[in-house]
């Protein structure tokens, strides 16, 4: 007689080095962790200084979250941790939490390889719906960071997701239907009604749907 052994979910890893404010992300993020059938993993990024680190080989990483609190992304440890979950868990998207909204900081996560930027002064509902659509393939970061500066000459943004197209025009994702994703060249911001494409961004942010106006 055969026993099933029922699989291993696919788990997400929540890195911070504080443990205090590690064990509250995981808290917060408990119901949605359920609600997509994934396990959250509490992680020391300290340790990945260690030569000898290998992460869980049996483990199936769907997405890796970095709380920074007040901490730069541009500190050489910071970047250390960035470049060590990105070269272990390669595959898993990486997403990072910051105190710290200054534009310079989500640039330099997208120039680092990280699939999103969350501030931690927007809601919770809005967080959870940015982490949902990372693990489903997206991409999720502030306007102003491709607003205020582009980091190479040419860059192509796109904040929101990927385009995964379901047909002509569509930019549905396939991990989560029924969110779409805008992406657009950084270069438009410029031409004329930048302001009046700013403000609908800004409104993505607040409630994420597809937005003709950037198509």
């Amino acid at each position: 007689m055969s026993i099933l052994v029922s699989a291993e979910p696919r788990s997400v890893l929540v890195a911070d080095i504080l443990c205090l404010r590690r064990e509250g992300t995981q808290r917060l993020l408990h119901e949605w962790a359920e609600a997509h059938g994934v396990a959250l993993r509490p992680f020391d990024p300290s340790e990945l200084a260690n030569p000898e680190f290998t992460p869980e080989p049996s483990q199936a990483w769907a997405l890796c979250i970095l709380n920074l609190g007040g901490q730069s992304i541009n500190d050489r440890t910071v970047s250390g941790w960035i470049g060590g979950l990105l070269s272990h868990y390669a595959g898993a998207p990486l997403v990072i939490i910051s105190d710290r909204s200054e534009d310079e900081e989500a640039v330099s996560a997208l120039r680092m390889g990280a699939q999103g930027f969350i501030h931690t002064g927007i809601a919770p509902e809005i967080a959870m719906n940015a982490l949902s659509f990372i693990m489903g393939g997206g991409t999720f970061f502030p306007p102003g960071a491709l607003i205020a500066r582009t980091p190479r000459p040419g860059l192509s943004g796109r904040l929101f997701g990927r385009r995964r197209g379901r047909g002509k025009g569509s930019t549905e994702s396939r991990g989560l239907p029924g969110l779409h994703c805008v992406g657009w060249h950084a270069g438009k911001l410029r031409w004329p009604g930048a302001e009046m494409r700013l403000r609908a961004l800004q409104r993505f942010m607040q409630k994420p749907r597809r937005l003709s106006l950037l198509r």
